[in-house]
């Protein structure tokens, strides 16, 4: 829910995170059994209420069964509907020593809205008066943000970033001088300008946004909400500014809007204006969407994911004093060819 008044933008970003855990166990005579709850943040609730689990509780046997086989991942963002990157490892102790402890694990994100989750197998094996008992854990956590009750959420930059590349129709529907103060925030943000002003008032002059860079130099914001998608911002809002621009004794404008793009003659009177010394820029809703998805968070696992590393370090390095060292850790490189430069073999989840 959204927190503080209808204009309001917080400062720090806090991951959220759901963990579901299920559990069973198997022997090498008798087919696996599954525990009737499960638990949802440290909760018991019924395991039948999560359809998800299905796919782990419908094998007789998990002692051999891949991650992959379980049918508990999601593959696609359940809000953007695109299919999310994927990163694989697995881990082993020495399977020919009693107890045996095995994990498979993977993380997937969504590049679009930064949605991730983290599914891992653990499974145990015991000899217990010379029959095998394999004990099985699977673990499902989701990234969870926060949901607004507004079409104009109050939070930190991050989380509105999320929300708009969930529900990006909002970007024609929020009231424009929730707009502009989203505008200036996110001028500031970037932290190329040494003052940013949310000036946007009836008796404004056409100016919505003021960004300085020195004392010499200052661009004029115009910010222009309109509400259909396919919209197309008209010649008449460049020409506007430059009279702006002229009265207010400045040569450097920037008009932001929610049309789908700017006509042909606005993009020529820029053109124009620029052999006259004035330095216009047009951003439209698709390139404002990618300045804010700058502000998305950056691996926002990342600190759950620390924890859980650690729990697995403990949890491989307990039985007879085994070192963490000695776990032999394998990661399958997926997305080789990446299109954002990362070099897969440098990709660590932690």
């Amino acid at each position: 829910m959204s927190a503080g008044g209808p204009f309001e933008f917080q400062s720090t970003y806090s991951p959220y995170f759901d963990t579901l855990i299920a559990e069973g166990g198997e022997t090498l005579h008798e087919k696996a059994t599954f525990d009737k709850d499960a638990l949802l943040n440290g909760t018991k609730v019924p395991r039948r209420l999560f359809p998800q689990l299905r796919g782990f509780t419908r094998k007789k046997s998990l002692v051999t069964a891949k991650l992959s086989e379980l049918g508990v991942r999601s593959g696609q963002c359940p809000f953007c509907r695109i299919k999310m990157l994927k990163h694989e490892f697995s881990l082993e102790d020495h399977p020919d020593e009693m107890p045996s402890f095995r994990a498979q694990a993977s993380l997937s994100n969504c590049e679009n809205c930064q949605h991730w989750e983290h599914v891992e197998l653990r499974q145990e094996t015991y000899d217990i008066r010379a029959d095998l008992f394999d004990k099985h854990r699977l673990a499902i956590v989701n990234s969870k943000t926060r949901e607004f009750d507004t079409v104009a959420p109050a939070g930190t930059l991050e989380e509105i970033a999320q929300w708009f590349r969930r529900h990006p129709y909002l970007y024609n529907s929020v009231h424009p001088s929730y707009l502009e103060k989203l505008v200036a925030k996110v001028f500031e943000a970037s932290g190329a300008y040494a003052d940013v002003k949310h000036v946007g008032r009836p008796d404004d002059g056409g100016v919505d946004v003021v960004l300085v860079e020195s004392e010499t130099s200052t661009w004029l914001v115009q910010v222009k909400r309109r509400e259909h998608p396919d919209s197309v911002e008209p010649v008449s809002t460049v020409r506007n500014l430059l009279g702006t621009l002229v009265l207010g004794g400045s040569e450097k404008g920037i008009v932001v809007s929610t049309a789908d793009h700017f006509s042909y003659r606005a993009r020529e009177a820029v053109d124009i204006a620029a052999r006259k010394d004035f330095v216009v820029r047009l951003i439209d809703r698709r390139a404002f969407d990618r300045l804010l998805a700058t502000r998305l968070p950056k691996a926002p696992w990342k600190e759950v994911m620390a924890r859980i590393n650690d729990d697995r370090v403990r949890w491989f390095g307990s039985p007879d004093g085994l070192p963490a060292g000695e776990v032999v850790w394998s990661i399958e490189k997926r997305n080789a060819a990446r299109e954002d430069g990362i070099d897969p073999e440098q990709f660590t989840l932690f």
